[in-house]
This record gives structure tokens, C-alpha cells and sequence, in this order.
């Protein structure tokens, strides 16, 4: 089974700098914590003291979070790139030559991870096995000739605005009047490989 992009891709969001969620985390528990530290020790150390120490403190657990979550993700991607059968499950039946790690968007704001398998005929998106149980049927993506992969980014809303300032990149699919669109790195790359993938050339049915 051919994999249309290497795991370095995937491997972006968990490493370089991270201070965004770092302070994120850090003002999430420092503030609370340094207020009730103020509370219990101002008449005796001041207030100096206690704000210093809820920073520092703050900071600290910021970073160890942030750096032990990204890691336990950076290692459950990894499981899932290489298909570790007690997370991915087998594809259906089907003259696949190739698949991808991806997100199947269920809405703007809800999406199921799994991996998207195609070829020559029908295309298959299978979620693993970390999805909620009505969420992990396969879904059948009919390849017709009027079949387009068109790559949109959209801004970022919200919290998730802060936490980074990468464009969201998805793929839009659209065959035989059904569309679906996949949460997916590099999706202009991954829609050439694709159509290389199934037989065919961009622009042709």
C-alpha cells in the first residue's frame, strides 16, 4: 500500500516552538492558583511573593503539558501512520493502491480521523478505532467521471485562532453529485497523487 505522504508531514504540528499553548496552559492554571495564593499568604509574605511564585509556577506547568501532550500525540500519530492494526482497522475489499491519513469533516466544526483508501474504482475513508463507535463505519466514496479534488484553506476561528496561525487545509471531493471534504496536509499535493493514484490526470474524466 502505497502512502502518499511521509510522516515528516504529519510530525509539523508537534514540533518547533509551541509558546502560544504553553501560555495558554500556563495562564489556565497560574491564574487561579496565584490568586488563591495571594489569598492565603498576603498578610504574611506580601503580595509580591505569591505572584512571582504563581508565574513561575504557571510557566512551568505550561510547558510540561504542552511538551508531554504533544509528544503522547506525535506518538499516537505515528501509530496510526504505520496502521498499527489495534488502532486501524483492515480496508474493505477493494482495488486500493494507495491511502492517506486524514480527517473526514462531518461539519465545519466536527471531523472523524481515519485514513482514505482509493484506486482504480470506488475510494474508501475508514476512521480508527480511537473514534466514537457510531462514528467508525467506513464510508464509500463512489469514483465517477465527473470526479474534481479541489484544495481550500479556511482561517482558523476562536481559540484555535491562538493556538496557531496555520491556514486549516482541506480537500473537497466531488463525484456523482457527492461531495465531502478532508481535513488533510498538503492537499494540493495529495489531490495529484490521487489522481495519479485511480489512473487518471487532472482535467480529464
Amino acid at each position: 500500500m502505497n502512502e502518499l505522504l511521509p510522516f515528516e508531514v504529519y510530525e509539523r504540528p508537534f514540533v518547533g516552538p509551541a509558546w502560544r499553548p504553553v501560555l495558554m496552559m500556563a495562564a489556565l492554571w497560574g491564574v487561579p492558583m496565584t490568586a488563591l495564593f495571594v489569598f492565603m499568604t498576603y498578610r504574611t509574605v506580601g503580595v509580591a511573593v505569591p505572584l512571582v511564585a504563581g508565574a513561575l509556577g504557571g510557566l512551568a506547568f505550561g510547558f510540561l503539558l504542552t511538551h508531554s501532550s504533544r509528544r503522547r500525540m506525535r506518538r499516537l500519530m505515528r501509530r496510526l501512520y504505520d496502521a498499527d492494526p489495534a488502532l486501524v482497522p483492515a480496508p474493505p475489499p477493494g482495488p486500493f493502491r494507495c491511502r492517506v491519513a486524514c480527517s473526514l469533516m462531518l461539519s465545519g466544526r466536527f471531523a472523524v480521523g481515519g485514513h482514505l483508501y482509493a484506486g482504480p474504482g470506488d475510494w474508501a475513508f475508514v476512521p480508527h478505532k480511537r473514534n466514537l463507535s457510531r462514528h467508525r463505519a467506513p464510508t464509500v466514496l463512489p469514483v465517477s467521471t465527473d470526479l474534481t479534488l479541489t484544495p481550500r484553506a479556511s482561517v482558523p476561528s476562536g481559540v484555535v485562532r491562538f493556538l496557531t496561525s496555520a491556514m486549516i487545509q482541506t480537500l473537497e471531493l466531488s463525484s456523482g453529485g457527492q461531495t465531502v471534504r478532508l481535513l488533510v496536509p498538503e492537499p494540493q499535493l495529495v489531490a495529484a497523487k490521487l489522481l495519479e493514484c485511480a489512473g487518471k490526470s487532472p482535467g480529464t474524466p
